[in-house]
């Protein structure tokens, strides 16, 4: 059977990872396809054209909308590449976890979760989470949570009933947060024991009657940093024992598109982007923060989307241009490109 042709014209890149060390294996929305250059990421050659890998069958399915059979995410974990999708305004979870192995050219079932959608995974505490973006409905799972004994998933809904889940962390490598949403208050739940037991009520912050959620959690420096989306315009920071007020993390506050996703620490800063602007408006959507103030990533390379590896942070334009850095201020071009032009 042959291959299918990659749909340049209809594609952008939601995130990309790296694999055994080798390859820079890029994720691209077309009917569900994973794309890979055809060269090594230790290479300075220029990469070569996307290959076509796969198909994930549980993404492409039937029940699928378009929305839904979107690769969200990509998470590099034990040799294999775990992935997002779903559709969480229309409701098409679950959702399986089927991570794809490279070196097989096949994907695997380890786990259903009862969301609508995966747009995330985090890496904590010894295994692998995936928020429960939209839990709501099923009414059993904040989070899922991959079994480092047997690669089983299992839900966990400590907020009971629970809503939606966008990001998680661990402050000090014993706790556990989850953040999102509950009825109109953004939500920050915390467990001292790793998720055996939780808080007694989630850290909140209101605006009225208008949706808010916090979208993201940073841990930088020793302290969580959580900032809500549309209105608040300063971000909360705790030290692990106070709550207090610190800078304005979404440049543009306040926007009901500027939601911020998934920190990541690199050359002593704290490094996250603007999903929507990343995804849907082609522009720099990454901010950069230090600790007192936030710049937007080199409107120069217009990076979209980026990703840790080591010493290096890989950074894409929405037409697949790829750079990397060490310090995020000197940039090395590794090719790539064209899927902007069609086919």
């Amino acid at each position: 059977m042959s291959k299918p042709r990659i749909q340049k014209g209809l594609s952008y890149f939601t995130r990309f990872v790296r694999i055994s060390g080798v390859f820079v294996v890029l994720l691209v929305v077309s009917n569900s396809q994973i794309l890979s250059p055809t060269v090594s990421a230790r290479s300075r050659a220029p990469l070569a054209t996307l290959t076509f890998l796969a198909t994930d069958p549980y993404a492409s399915t039937p029940k699928q909308t378009p929305r839904g059979q979107t690769l969200w995410t990509l998470e590099a974990y034990n040799g294999k590449l775990y992935i997002g999708y779903g559709d969480w305004g229309a409701n098409t979870g679950p959702i399986q976890i089927a991570p794809y192995d490279q070196a097989t050219n096949s994907f695997s079932l380890e786990g259903t979760s009862q969301t609508q959608a995966i747009e995330n995974y985090r890496a904590l505490l010894g295994t692998l989470y995936a928020p429960a973006i939209d839990g709501h409905l099923f009414g059993t799972t904040n989070y899922a949570k991959r079994s480092p004994t047997d690669a089983s998933w299992v839900d966990y809904d400590p907020e009971n009933p629970p809503w939606h889940t966008f990001d998680m962390t661990s402050l000090n490598g014993t706790d556990l947060w989850f953040v999102g949403t509950e009825g109109v208050d953004a939500v920050a739940w915390r467990s001292l024991d790793g998720g055996v037991t939780w808080q007694s009520a989630p850290h909140t912050y209101s605006y009225g009657s208008t949706d808010e959620t916090y979208y993201f959690i940073g841990n930088y420096n020793g302290k969580i940093y959580l900032q809500a989306s549309p209105d608040e315009c300063t971000s909360e920071v705790f030290d692990g024992t106070t709550w207090t007020t610190g800078p304005n993390l979404l440049p543009g506050c306040p926007h009901a598109e500027l939601t911020g996703f998934r920190p990541v620490d690199f050359a002593g800063k704290m490094v996250y982007y603007d999903r929507e602007a990343s995804r849907f408006n082609g522009v720099s959507g990454v901010y950069v923060f230090d600790g007192t103030k936030v710049q937007t990533l080199s409107n120069t390379l217009a990076i979209s989307i980026f990703n840790v590896d080591g010493n290096y942070l890989y950074g894409a334009t929405s037409a697949g241009i790829i750079y990397r850095t060490t310090d995020l201020e000197n940039w090395e071009t590794l090719g790539g490109g064209g899927l902007a032009n069609g086919d």
